[in-house]
């Protein structure tokens, strides 16, 4: 017989970015997000294991931006966002987690239309326990 508390967890959650163009939001211009994220850490929190938070950008380089040379440090910025988000609005430790960075490596959908360069601006997060 299967023991249901030791069964692995894995969960996914894909959080759009933002529907904005710009590069890197504060998540206090953005309320209506906030709710959301807090939500979501509270039950990353509950669930237990190891959280993965990988931060994704569209193919569209980086212009005239003084804090990030590229979208390889712009998505490491927003899932490090994320995180420090998480360790200061819920009980997730440090130790559980781990920041990633993908660029527009790994995109889910085509960077083509406005539509689907939205879609690839992300934060994925991974829950593994």
């Amino acid at each position: 017989m299967i023991d249901p508390g030791n069964v692995p967890l894995s969960l996914y959650v894909h959080l759009p970015w933002c529907t904005r163009k710009c590069p890197y939001c504060d998540f206090n211009s953005h309320e209506g997000f906030l709710p959301t994220l807090r939500n979501v850490g509270d039950s990353v929190a509950r669930a237990g294991g190891q959280v993965q938070v990988s931060g994704h950008t569209d193919n569209i380089p980086i212009a005239f931006s003084e804090r990030f040379d590229s979208n390889w440090d712009l998505s490491a910025a927003r899932a490090a966002a994320v995180a420090d988000f998480f360790f200061a609005n819920s009980d997730i430790t440090s130790e559980r987690v781990s920041v990633f960075g993908y660029a527009d490596t790994k995109p889910v959908a085509d960077n083509d239309s406005a539509t689907g360069r939205a879609q690839n601006r992300r934060i994925e997060i991974l829950v593994d326990g």
